[in-house]
């Protein structure tokens, strides 16, 4: 065993020191992730903060605490600006929309008029129904504080507004009375308790993979592959250069030789997925996941079964050059087919029923289901019992097919 692991040790140094392995199998991954992530979308990892202009054309006690309140929401981005400008933003699209408070507006409410505040969507913005419902709810939530405040001050204010009551202890009742209805609604005494089911009998229905989520998993997927076949082809440059033969005239049986080769691809895939996860996780904002250890599982799974048909294919190619030229078709056609590029759920019925006889396939399936949909260990025994599976019936093939001279 401990020959099996310096060959192992000795395969994971010899990419770790190759300026090639950074380029190709680190560097290019991650430029493709950005690419693609922002060609379809960016993160959808976390929520992202809405630009807004707001103008108060009432610039009253009431429309201060109005848009107090909306700069709390951390959805929003608030910049106070004068109506002329907050107008202006919204047609250059600088800003996703606008709202703009009235003059009045505390009088009319008060005095039970009708007023409106005025909300400006930039076209085809998601977040215009987000904004309608919190403006929405702000102006209800106010309504009914100033209502309250004025029905309990009514014996000391008669006749007076908030935009007209003197300094003094009208005033001041109002504000307190204010502030004390507008507490209520800290915490609500109503509330909405929202669940969301995850589990469907249709998995198109599902939530898809998008943005950097897609392409960080599809990525990693993908180059983990080239990276495993890869480290099983030096199998036949060892052949053809006579340093297999030479190995084996030692005191070093082909199993070891084997094993060892295995545990330096999965050392050396191990260190490749962990750096293109963290690139994800740390500067892309992908999620891998609520608990590390079904990833962990998933992915030892995933290289197993690669590792293995790396074997299986050193095993058949007669020469590393005919394997070289054509591992890549075969791998890009694996990454495709299994959803590594795309959602699988968006391709044609005949790709999704595939994409379940490949590994890949597989590890996208398991993967989405932990990133993207929430999941934890029960998006993992299927996919890694079939991934196992795999890659014992590839190395089986492999090891009786391999020839070692």
């Amino acid at each position: 065993m401990n020959k099996s692991i310096a060959i192992g040790r000795l395969m994971l140094l010899e990419h770790i020191r190759d300026r090639s392995f950074w380029i190709q199998l680190i560097f290019i991954p991650i430029l493709l992730t950005l690419i693609m992530g922002v060609a379809f979308g960016g993160t959808s990892s976390g929520p992202k903060q809405v630009s807004l202009a707001a103008s108060d054309g009432d610039k009253t006690v009431l429309s201060r605490i109005f848009l107090a309140q909306l700069k709390k929401d951390k959805v929003f981005a608030v910049a106070l600006v004068s109506e002329a400008e907050a107008r202006s933003r919204v047609k250059k699209g600088t800003v996703s929309g606008a709202v703009i408070i009235p003059a009045g507006y505390s009088e009319k409410i008060v005095s039970g008029g009708k007023v409106s505040v005025e909300v400006l969507n930039t076209t085809g913005d998601s977040s215009a129904a987000l904004l309608s419902q919190v403006v929405t709810g702000l102006t209800e939530r106010y309504s009914a504080d100033a209502f309250a405040a004025a029905r309990i001050t009514a014996g000391l204010t008669a006749g007076q507004t908030p935009t007209n009551l003197s300094p003094g202890p009208q005033q001041a009742a109002w504000e307190e009375s204010f502030e004390a209805a507008d507490a209520k609604w800290s915490p609500p005494p109503v509330t909405v308790d929202v669940r969301t089911v995850t589990r469907s009998a249709v998995r198109g229905q599902k939530t898809l993979a998008g943005g950097f989520n897609q392409s960080s998993m599809g990525f990693t997927i993908t180059f983990v592959m080239f990276l495993l076949v890869g480290g099983a082809v030096t199998i036949l440059e060892d052949r053809q250069k006579g340093t297999l033969g030479r190995l084996l005239t030692t005191p070093t049986g082909k199993q070891t030789f084997v094993i060892g080769k295995m545990l330096g691809m999965f050392a050396t895939a191990a260190v490749q997925a962990t750096i293109l996860i963290a690139v994800g996780r740390f500067i892309f904002n992908v999620d891998w996941g609520r608990d590390p250890l079904p990833l962990i599982v998933l992915m030892i799974a995933f290289i197993f079964s690669i590792a293995s048909m790396g074997i299986l294919i050193a095993s058949v190619a007669r020469t590393a050059a005919q394997a070289n030229s054509t591992t890549p078709i075969l791998l890009i056609s694996m990454a495709m087919i299994g959803g590594c590029y795309w959602p699988i759920e968006i391709t044609p019925p005949f790709m999704q029923t595939a994409a379940k006889f490949l590994p890949s396939g597989w590890m996208m399936h398991g993967l989405t289901d932990l990133i993207t949909r929430g999941y934890g260990w029960d998006a993992v025994w299927l996919p890694g019992a079939v991934l196992l599976g795999f890659g014992v019936v590839f190395l089986v093939a492999g090891v009786f097919f391999l020839k070692y001279e």
